[in-house]
């Protein structure tokens, strides 16, 4: 991997045998037919406003994500993601396929 300012990649530099066996890990530990999936952000870019929260768009071909971020002290210095997801019919509308919510925390 040459992506030396990834997550993932920083932790194949230290020690790749340590990043492949958390892998391993995980993968036993997913259900038959289940997926994985992880991003990691920069929070600089996220959360560009600490007062109030952000509420975004983001268009990708036939896709649409609507998402927003709002500041949520109750358990340390966390925001709650909500996201809704939408694909284009064939009419132009856009239909609703899905939705999110995370808590994420910061670390300085």
């Amino acid at each position: 991997m040459n992506n030396k300012f990834s997550t993932i990649g920083a932790a194949i530099a230290a020690d790749e045998n340590d990043i492949l066996q958390a892998f391993r890990q995980i993968n036993d530990s997913l259900n038959l037919n289940s997926l994985l999936m992880f991003d990691a952000i920069d929070a600089t870019k996220l959360f560009l406003n600490f007062k109030e929260g952000n509420k975004d768009e983001l268009i990708v071909a036939n896709y649409k994500r609507i998402s927003e971020n709002r500041k949520n002290l109750t358990t340390g210095w966390t925001w709650d993601w909500i996201s809704e997801y939408y694909e284009l019919d064939q009419n132009n509308d856009y239909q609703e396929i899905g939705q999110d919510f995370s808590t994420l925390r910061a670390f300085m």
